[in-house]
């Protein structure tokens, strides 16, 4: 008796779940993770450009990415380097437009 009434009430309660829980959407979920991905690499690839680079400091210049659009916001020693600085971050695989708002140090 235990057992048909446990069996009814998962039935039950599968069947609750199944009529007000939409199907998981799989492909939405991977393709939003895909994108934060693709964003995640370009600020990684950016932000070794500049520890790779003596006159530039990964830890003044903060990266920001939506899309393509990548945003740089920091101190940097000279007005030469927010050339620069902007330079390697167009010549990252996905970037499309740069906004500098980068400061030159006293």
């Amino acid at each position: 008796m235990k057992f048909i009434f446990v069996f009814i009430l998962g039935f039950a309660l599968g069947a609750y779940v199944f009529t007000y829980y939409p199907p998981y959407d799989r492909h939405a979920s991977t393709a939003a993770h895909d994108t934060r991905d693709a964003i995640d690499d370009i600020v990684t690839v950016i932000k070794s450009k500049y520890v790779l680079d003596r006159d530039l400091s990964a830890v003044d210049i903060h990266v920001d990415a939506r899309g393509g659009d990548v945003a740089l916001v920091g101190t940097v020693a000279s007005e030469t380097l927010i050339g620069r600085a902007v330079a390697l971050a167009l010549d990252t695989d996905g970037v499309t437009h740069v906004a500098a708002r980068l400061k030159v140090s006293p």
